[in-house]
């Protein structure tokens, strides 16, 4: 159950330019309340896929049981923003196949979570009263307008733009300080600097003391539980400014650097910071289990299985089992802490400790399946469809082009359909029917600076002296060694990028160079007096040609009316009509 934590404490995390890198499946917000944590997830995903990738972390798709759990969500969504209009984020409420859902079956009306109870002081339903009939999963429309998060039901096959997962633990260390600046990693992947708890095996990164310290139990190595603390491999106290230098007593400023003291009848352990019972043999002196040795003053460490106890005697080692032959595994064998996992190549599945080759019967394909030349079936899809990435036996509108047709219901006035990252244009069916357009991400303002529209998505990068982060949806910071990176943000496509934002376009406030703005000005001035000048030019040669055509008869017609005495008779010849007698 989560505490009343004050709301603005639980300010999301959001990695910033320095300290640890966040890996390709990091989640997008993430925060720890106590020994609870949540996390935000931007990956498309059928409910079921979702939930595995929470398992995959030690963890489950979240439950919703109060309404600061539903606080927040709405929380984690303000630094991990809604990447495209009418996103869906899974959370961890199901119905159960061939069962329906009524008013009088609680608040949940029948759903359950996936810890498997219906427990909850809180719920959020669209349609209350329509009554409905499993499989059906639960999903929260979000968007950057509204924070009142509601549950809408929707098949549990159906593709959500992400799912929030929520990991629980026994025990947490409290966050350093803030002013130390210390810049987390969690085992589920979180990562950033303003965290409240962390959980078990969490890092700390404090780069102005050099630091990396670990949450976990310090000192003692018989295997007692106790409270968690941040602590580091190397024995002593660090400075006593953070956290009491790490000691479990107090920290004293001596001459030769900080040291711990511990409290009346406790002495201080190997690791130079854990306090314990005067004369005890064991105390801090093995990593994982000590046994004193019975008639003797000695004693005798050991480890857990998985692990051999290293040269030292005290501390525990870990067995690579992948290195061991045979192989404990048919196919790829990967190690891990105090174990291994085996996995298969890419089409195979394991069942019962054995990689096992599918058959066509077993993909259960949506179009139709084809046996490759390598003996493994393949589900393919129809033309204009592709496998969905994380459900290859399914087909999904697919269009590489930045135009393509839509698939449209044959039933008179049925609906049109088009892929992610492209909008229905409806034309007449001379004009050859209704077609999905690309959508251009880059006039929506989709990246910091530079931006490339492709095909059903769009690609950011950074000008130079910048970086893209990875914990910031097309966000770029400041290199720390000037050089320039340009990794893709955005969907990944294969296609070529189509067009490129200019300047105008990009957002304003958005990193253009003021000097940019300035020669824009001046060569738009520029332009406008030489256009001017040609312009006047041009009209005082019309005004000329003109002006000569015209200057003969006007003179003679002035002349004709400023004379005041009779016309020469050569001029009265020229000057009168065919067949009128002269005077």
């Amino acid at each position: 159950m989560l505490p009343l934590w004050p709301l603005w404490l639980l300010a999301p995390v959001r990695a910033l330019p320095q300290g640890p890198a966040a890996s390709a499946q990091s989640p997008a917000g993430s925060q720890c309340i106590g020994t609870d944590c949540f996390a935000v997830f931007w990956t498309a995903t059928s409910f079921e896929r979702a939930s595995l990738l929470c398992e995959r972390r030690s963890g489950h798709l979240m439950t919703v049981r109060s309404s600061v759990a539903a606080d927040v969500i709405g929380l984690l969504l303000e630094k991990a923003p809604v990447r495209t209009p009418g996103s869906r984020l899974w959370i961890g409420l199901q119905l159960a196949d061939h069962n329906c859902s009524h008013d009088g079956d609680g608040p949940l009306r029948g759903f359950r979570w996936v810890t498997g109870d219906s427990r909850t002081s809180y719920s959020k339903w669209r349609d209350r009263d329509d009554p409905s009939c499993g499989p059906l999963c639960v999903a929260v429309p979000v968007s950057s307008a509204e924070r009142d998060l509601i549950w809408e039901t929707q098949s549990c096959d159906a593709v959500s733009s992400g799912f929030l997962c929520e990991y629980n633990y026994p025990n947490s260390c409290q966050a350093l300080a803030l002013a130390a600046g210390a810049r987390y990693v969690t085992p589920f992947g979180g990562h950033g600097g303003n965290f409240q708890s962390l959980p078990p095996d969490s890092k700390a990164f404090v780069s102005q003391l050099g630091l990396e310290l670990t949450c976990g139990v310090q000192g003692r190595g018989d295997g007692q539980e106790q409270g968690l603390r941040w602590g580091r491999p190397d024995p002593g106290a660090w400075d006593c400014s953070l956290d009491q230098g790490g000691c479990q007593g107090t920290c004293k400023r001596e001459s030769g650097g900080p040291e711990c003291e511990c409290p009346g009848e406790t002495v201080l352990l190997a690791d130079g910071r854990s306090c314990g019972p005067a004369g005890d043999l064991c105390s801090g002196k093995c990593d994982q289990y000590c046994m004193e040795l019975e008639g003797s003053d000695g004693f005798q460490c050991m480890c857990d299985s998985g692990f051999t106890l290293g040269p030292d005697g005290r501390t525990c080692l870990d067995i690579d089992d992948c290195a061991l032959s045979p192989s404990p595994c048919p196919q790829a064998c990967i190690n891990e802490k105090g174990g291994f996992r085996c996995e298969c190549h890419p089409g195979y599945h394991l069942e019962n400790g054995q990689c096992q080759q599918p058959d066509c019967a077993s993909l259960n394909c949506e179009y139709q399946c084809l046996v490759q030349p390598d003996g493994l079936p393949r589900c393919e899809c129809a033309p204009g469809f592709a496998p969905r990435p994380d459900q290859p036996e399914s087909c999904a509108l697919f269009c590489n082009q930045t135009q393509c047709p839509a698939d449209c219901d044959p039933s008179p006035e049925g609906p049109c359909s088009c892929p992610a990252g492209y909008i229905l244009e409806e034309e007449a069916e001379a004009e050859g029917g209704n077609v999905c357009s690309d959508m251009d991400e880059c006039s929506a303002g989709s990246c910091d600076q530079g931006c490339r529209n492709l095909p059903g998505s769009y690609e950011c990068f950074c000008y130079e002296g910048f970086r893209l982060d990875p914990s910031m949806d097309g966000g770029c910071v400041i290199d720390g060694d000037g050089t320039v990176e340009e990794p893709g943000s955005g969907e990944p496509s294969p296609a070529p990028p189509t067009s490129t934002t200019s300047p105008e376009t990009r957002p304003a406030g958005r990193g253009v160079p003021p000097g940019a703005l300035v020669g824009i000005v001046l060569g738009a001035l520029a332009l406008a007096a030489v256009l001017v000048a040609v312009g006047w030019r041009l009209r005082r040669r019309q005004c000329q040609a003109l002006g000569h055509k015209g200057a003969g008869p006007a003179k003679e017609m002035m002349l004709h009316q400023m004379r005041d005495h009779p016309a020469p008779q050569k001029l009265q010849v020229l000057g009168r009509a065919p067949g009128v007698p002269t005077v």
